[in-house]
């Protein structure tokens, strides 16, 4: 039945919206890592300067860090549905001939 889809639809759409969440909280916990870990690089390359040890090592950047921001995962279990209204009749019929005609 209609109500019944519709309860399937909303208890989909908020398991993306639940998953969608966890993805951006660990991108954001692996950027703030990886932000703190460059302003201590950044400190102690400035320590460094200002102590007058300017080996090219030193300044470049050498110790391993990483300019880039870390990548999203590329496993997203669930698809992304765009937000917005839902079809309208015109649109859900057109869909349903598509699959009789499919």
């Amino acid at each position: 039945t209609k109500c019944k889809t519709d309860i399937q639809r909303k208890a989909h759409e908020n398991a993306q919206l639940v998953n969608d969440v966890n993805i951006l909280r660990k991108e954001r916990q692996a950027m703030q890592s990886s932000c703190r870990a460059l302003q201590k690089r950044l400190e102690e390359l400035e320590a460094r300067a200002a102590a007058g040890d300017a080996s090219p090592l030193a300044l470049t950047g050498g110790g391993g860090f990483s300019l880039e921001a870390p990548k999203p995962s590329a496993t997203t279990p669930l698809p992304r549905v765009p937000s917005g209204s839902l079809p309208g009749p015109r649109q859900q019929t057109a869909a349903r001939l598509e699959e009789l005609e499919a």
